[in-house]
């Protein structure tokens, strides 16, 4: 019996009579792992991790697993486009996720946002009015921090109550086009528009070219549709609240107090308000991200390549972009 203890502890540690060391057994293997091996193989496992949290978030089982009464929150961040997460797909998707979940008692739109696209803050606007009459029992909150301001304020206006920082910024209903004039830069370093085009105005709106009168005008008439929607969904929103001012309209801002003595918001408070308001401390985020494992990763230098060169493009391009802000 001892001989055979001997002999499998000789096995193991790769040595037998004459201490000659046996490659093929695993002692020897593992002692020959590199500390690089050792930090792929930790990397490999928290990828596999992340991947599988990240999964578990979009699937929505996550917020599912909570079976106490909690308040849901979805956080609505950053310029409101199809290019980030304040996005019309994937906060509508994480706002249908919150109002499904049984236990959800109120939902709460975190906002800190300075505008961008009506298309996507329309979007939101008509999901959390349809989810509301899907779910009448479950109040809608729009937590503003530091800014809700045009495209963002048009989402919060769809919220039962609005409730603002003593210093939020609030308000900015109004329609911006930006759009510039770099006739005279052209000029100056030598570059000439040679673009070709059909139709009399496919040209009117680029930064090489005058805008005629006429062109001005239907402009003018455009954003002034989009800009009446717009009040048009406030007003539907806020109702009797609202004070009956044009100013309000008129693309001013003002803090949170003074939005409240307008009718723009309701109470002054955070989320520590909300929670003793609503008689809980559980809040559960549903917030959906875009992009969720490469954000958490922080990953891929290419990226921010990518982000610095569409800022520059996004300032330069040659179309001019309709936005809230």
């Amino acid at each position: 019996m001892t001989n055979r203890f001997t002999n499998f502890f000789s096995q193991m540690f790769g040595r037998k009579k004459g201490s000659i060391v046996v490659e093929n057994t695993p002692f020897y293997i593992y002692k020959k792992r590199t500390a690089l091996d050792y930090i792929s193989l930790f990397l490999g496992m928290m990828v596999a991790l992340l991947v599988i949290i990240n999964l578990l978030k979009i699937t929505g089982i996550t917020s599912n697993l909570f079976t106490s009464e909690h308040i849901a929150v979805v956080r609505i961040n950053g310029m409101i486009s199809s290019d980030n997460d304040a996005n019309g797909y994937t906060v509508s998707k994480s706002l249908k996720k919150a109002f499904e979940n049984e236990n959800s008692k109120a939902i709460v739109m975190r906002i800190n946002s300075g505008g961008g696209s009506p298309y996507h803050a329309e979007m939101i606007w008509n999901e959390v009015k349809y989810l509301k009459k899907q779910y009448p029992n479950k109040p809608v909150y729009a937590l503003i921090e530091d800014m809700g301001a045009s495209a963002a304020y048009y989402i919060a206006s769809s919220a039962d109550t609005i409730v603002v920082g003593n210093t939020s910024i609030i308000g900015s209903i109004g329609v911006l086009m930006a759009n510039y004039d770099i006739r005279g830069l052209m000029d100056k370093v030598g570059v000439k528009d040679r673009s070709f085009h059909s139709g009399e105005n496919k040209l009117a709106y680029s930064m090489s070219q005058d805008i005629t009168p006429p062109q001005r005008e239907h402009l003018n008439k455009m954003l002034g549709v989009v800009h009446d929607n717009f009040i048009h969904a406030v007003q539907e929103g806020r109702g009797k609240r609202i004070m009956e001012n044009s100013e309000i309209y008129s693309g001013k801002f003002w803090t949170g107090a003074q939005s409240i003595q307008y009718g723009l918001a309701d109470k002054v408070g955070d989320m520590n308000f909300l929670k003793r308001e609503l008689k809980t401390e559980e809040v559960v985020d549903y917030t959906i991200s875009k992009d969720s494992l490469g954000s958490m990763l922080g990953i891929g230098a290419e990226h921010i390549g990518q982000g610095i060169a569409s800022g520059i493009k996004s300032s330069l391009k040659e179309e001019a972009v309709l936005s809230l802000e």
